[in-house]
């Protein structure tokens, strides 16, 4: 990642006139180097002194006239050239104003050698021994050679022999004859005699696909005493309905599988109350390969189980924090909230720190940092139970946090205090109407699954939820008392943690107790049909996720063309931080509040 500077935009000169751009020159480390080398190139410091304000600047690596890349504030960037000569850098730079200058260096490239680097897919990933895997290692790449040069050979069961030698083929079949884990093995070999290896595993197992195993029960609402008729009719084979199967349980106080029978329906009598798990496996009789379902039930008497359930302020937290505990969501089929008890395990080692009380709110300090599964139990008058776990991270850090409840949907969230601003610790997952008449979702999920919202929150699109005319489908996002932070709180935050080579501290586990996670972007593009002027389907798509946090800014005063403003969005990832500058609104990014001044 470029090295990336700040710093306030100077005004004009004694004159009234822009002032005039410096010199610059560029340096590189090593000065000559190989094709193999990562280069280091440097925007060095005019010779009146250093800049005083904020450059732009992009590169053209290869003398084509076509920059590689957009005008960025990074005076500094790594670069590998792939082809020995004489190589010329193009640099242009300005400060925005219209004022554009060049700056040019010549570096000397010799060639250099490597290895390839080998890679191969497995299709299927696991299978049986009816099946031909095959091996493909086309995505082997080599700096210096095609992949008609290169030469492969396979070890496919991963026992240091080499089952097929050399061929110029990066792809080969193989079929094992036992069922097993291995660990197929492909070595690349390039002209210059250069060689490395790879491997992966392949699970051969006794398990059929094709078989689809399926069971009924006679009773929805099962209660101890009942006889069950389980019913595996609906199995069957998908490319022989009339293949001959055969069918075996797992049942309740079991430990193995029955033996395999013609029959496909068995009665089974509940003698017992609670989580019931019941097993079917369907055996091919000829191949004997089998594919197999399980399904839960719950056995009581006339009374269900209550279901438990708890919410917690923060999420995250530290070993100061003084979480807070409300268990006023556990409801049961025949007993009010206020009359089921509860106990607490808070931190998930199967030892309960509280007896079993009415309470339903309490807080709880952890003395230690770690994970904790805090677990609840929920009984009722009839001594049914439940449990319900939730995930909690406390840190060994002593930042200030609290928490709050967002009264608009009884959400809590978690809020830590760097510098003297205070931030929610957690993204926000505030449920806002997901189209409007643009019909582009507001806000989504990643990976467009619901357990990430529950994690991690929701990502939205940015033009949803900030004032910009490109875009007036906005809503006020954070919290009452709460507002989106500006670029300026977003560099008062960098600089309470000491400037942005600290800004890693903001992500998950880092000393500021922020616990940004590395959720990445999300964006979005039209699929059409000719001839037709709307679209008719949406993608989303995910950029990346778990490598970098993303967040954005509110706009700053409108620009002049109505069509943009001044939206700064920036991500912390491993490296540190990185700022995309005038952003997208079209983006999907987490949000997070600051507290109002």
């Amino acid at each position: 990642m470029a090295l990336i500077t700040f710093a306030v935009l100077p005004g004009c000169d004694k004159n009234g006139e822009p002032e005039k751009l410096p010199d610059l020159s560029l340096s590189a480390k090593p000065a000559k180097g190989l094709t193999t080398d990562i280069m280091e190139i440097k925007v060095s410091e005019a010779p009146s002194g250093p800049v005083d304000r904020i450059l732009f600047y992009r590169w053209d690596w290869n003398q084509d006239g076509v920059w590689d890349t957009p005008f960025s504030t990074g005076n500094q960037l790594k670069h590998r050239f792939m082809k020995p000569g004489s190589q010329l850098i193009s640099m242009e730079y300005s400060d925005g104003k219209k004022q554009v200058k060049t700056a040019e260096l010549t570096i000397l490239v010799d060639q250099g050698f490597s290895a390839p680097r080998p890679l191969f897919t497995v299709s299927p990933g696991t299978g049986n021994f009816l099946i031909a895997f095959t091996f493909d290692a086309t995505g082997t790449a080599d700096d210096e050679d095609s992949l008609d040069q290169l030469k492969f050979r396979w070890d496919f069961m991963g026992d240091g022999r080499w089952t097929q030698q050399y061929t110029a083929s990066p792809t080969a079949t193989y079929q094992y004859k036992l069922a097993g884990v291995y660990n197929p093995k492909v070595e690349v070999r390039d002209p210059s005699g250069r060689s490395a290896t790879f491997s992966r595993e392949v699970v051969v197992d006794m398990r059929d696909s094709l078989i689809i195993p399926d069971f009924t029960i006679n009773d929805t609402l099962i209660r101890v005493g009942d006889t069950l008729i389980l019913d595996a009719s609906g199995s069957y084979h998908s490319k022989d309905i009339n293949r001959e199967l055969l069918f075996s349980w797992m049942l309740p106080e079991r430990v193995e599988w029955t033996n395999p029978e013609t029959a496909k329906t068995r009665e089974l009598i509940v003698n017992q109350k609670g989580d019931l798990t019941i097993g079917l496996r369907v055996v091919d009789k000829e191949t004997k390969l089998y594919n197999q379902v399980s399904k839960d039930f719950i056995a009581a008497d006339q009374n269900l189980p209550p279901k438990a359930m708890f919410q917690v302020g923060p999420l995250y937290g530290n070993i100061l924090t003084q979480f807070y505990f409300d268990c006023w969501l556990s409801t049961d089929d025949t007993q009010a909230p206020s009359d089921l008890e509860v106990r607490w395990d808070f931190d998930g080692d199967g030892n309960w720190d509280t007896p079993f009380n009415l309470e339903k709110t309490l807080f709880h300090q952890f003395d230690q940092p770690g994970e904790y599964y805090t677990t609840i139990q929920v009984r009722d008058k009839e001594g049914v139970r439940s449990l319900y776990k939730k995930r909690l991270f406390v840190s060994g850090n002593t930042n200030q946090t609290g928490f709050f409840k967002d009264k608009r949907d009884d959400n809590y969230y978690g809020t830590v205090k760097i510098g003297n601003q205070w931030w929610m610790s957690q993204n926000l997952n505030f449920m806002i109407p997901k189209k409007q008449a643009s019909g582009v979702k507001q806000w989504q999920c990643l990976y467009e699954q619901s357990k990430w919202c529950d994690q991690a929150g929701k990502m939205y699109r940015v033009g949803a939820v900030i004032e910009n005319r490109s875009d007036n489908e906005y809503t006020e996002i954070c919290p009452l008392g709460w507002r989106l932070p500006s670029k300026e709180d977003w560099e008062t935050l960098f600089s309470s943690l000491g400037g942005e080579q600290n800004v890693k501290e903001l992500r998950y586990g880092g000393k500021a107790d922020f616990n940004a996670q590395d959720l990445g972007y999300g964006d979005y593009y039209f699929l059409w049909k000719p001839g037709i002027p709307i679209p008719y389907d949406t993608v989303y798509e995910f950029h990346e996720t778990f490598q970098k946090s993303w967040f954005f800014s509110t706009t700053g005063p409108f620009d002049p063309n109505h069509v943009r403003t001044d939206i700064w969005e920036w991500s912390a990832g491993r490296d540190g931080v990185g700022w995309m500058g005038f952003g997208s609104v079209q983006l999907y990014m987490p949000v997070r509040c600051v507290k109002e001044d």
